[in-house]
């Protein structure tokens, strides 16, 4: 894959400064290899102008240890105040530049001195799905935060319209930056023998709806083939339990993965005949860009994000209907179209986002045209 640069990497750039103590470097998540594919391109075209700052024990294969700053590492309420204080006094060391952060509190003093820039996936804490455990005051503690921020970085345009529309945070200060795949993703083959008829790739946590899927699932004639990826939050057992019933009413087998690799992970979707994606609440949605990119079939629920990323490229579903999310899985796996998404897949490549997100930060001082 070739690619023209946008930007002109001779010229001096302003320091980036890329944080996150929630990275680890061991766990499969979209907000993990967000993290390792931008930091991994602005190291390589950045040099000493870019340094990175994780949790200690987290730092990522990719990176040198002089490009490393690290923070104490948290588990508790208090460990965080720590960690907080920690990175407050770090980046009130560092020469001014960019800062682009996912972690909250915001140590907003030791910020003056830079350009911040906040990264937000969604608002999940402000619906019934919040992971604060403090119901509306973890809320309101991140609206005051995202407020008071300089800059927000978010993953898709639904996101930047959540964040005005709930936060009261101006639509000019927030930059939308998508998620994206590296070019082995493209090389997808429609036409291969596939032996998973139904593929879903997400952490078992409520909004995740594992459960309507699989109850779905039980109106099929026949027995099918489901494999089931992601690690429990909390639904898996009732997840188990619906399978068990699947299996002993027609036949299907399903089979639950905590995580697997990036090549295993190409693999099961090479050779799915259809991803489902039945989530009630994204600020993204990385799995389906993959498999569409491996020109794999995508029925998802209708909500806005997923319009977003895949047009008229998807099969959708009311993810609240087992029934209706049925008749769609029936419908996708029923037609004889085979897809053909690597163009659309082309503008989610980690190195167009990465161009993208540094001529919005305007880290070059002359950009030049390719």
């Amino acid at each position: 894959m070739i690619y023209n640069s946008r930007i002109d990497y001779g010229v001096a750039l302003k320091k980036i400064y890329f944080v996150s103590l929630y990275y680890r470097k061991n766990l499969y998540t979209g907000a993990n290899k967000r993290f390792d594919e931008l930091g991994r391109i602005f190291a390589s075209k950045l040099g000493e102008n870019f340094r990175i700052i994780v949790c200690d024990g987290e730092k990522p294969d990719w990176a040198s240890a002089e490009i490393c700053v690290f923070v104490s590492r948290y588990t508790s309420k208090l460990q965080r105040l720590r960690s907080f204080l920690e990175l407050r006094s770090v980046l009130s060391s560092l020469d001014s530049g960019h800062v682009i952060s996912d972690f909250m509190p915001i140590p907003f003093s030791a910020l003056k001195k830079h350009w911040h820039y906040q990264l937000i996936y969604d608002l999940r804490n402000f619906t019934e799905f919040e992971r604060g455990g403090l119901s509306f005051l973890t809320s309101r503690f991140q609206q005051s935060q995202l407020a008071r921020s300089n800059k927000i970085i978010t993953i898709s345009q639904y996101s930047r319209e959540d964040i005005v529309a709930r936060c009261g945070v101006p639509r000019h200060k927030i930059l939308v930056s998508y998620c994206g795949i590296t070019p082995n993703y493209l090389i997808g083959d429609s036409k291969q023998r596939k032996n998973i008829d139904i593929l879903y790739v997400a952490s078992f946590e409520s909004r995740k709806n594992h459960i309507n899927l699989l109850k779905a699932l039980a109106h099929s004639p026949t027995n099918l083939k489901i494999s089931l990826v992601g690690r429990d939050l909390g639904t898996q057992s009732e997840a188990r339990e619906l399978a068990k019933q699947l299996t002993s009413e027609n036949g299907s087998i399903v089979e639950f993965k905590d995580s697997i690799s990036e090549s295993a992970l190409l693999e099961s979707y090479r050779n799915s005949k259809l991803y489902v994606f039945p989530s009630f609440l994204e600020g993204f949605g990385m799995p389906l860009i993959e498999a569409m990119a491996m020109n794999c079939k995508v029925a998802c629920s209708d909500i806005e994000v997923f319009r977003e990323l895949c047009g008229e490229n998807a099969h959708y579903f009311d993810p609240k209907d087992p029934k209706n999310i049925w008749e769609t899985i029936e419908g996708a796996l029923a037609t004889a179209d085979q897809p053909n998404h690597a163009s659309l897949a082309q503008k989610f490549l980690w190195h167009n986002i990465s161009e993208n997100l540094l001529e919005q930060l305007n880290v070059a001082q002359d950009p030049v045209d390719s």
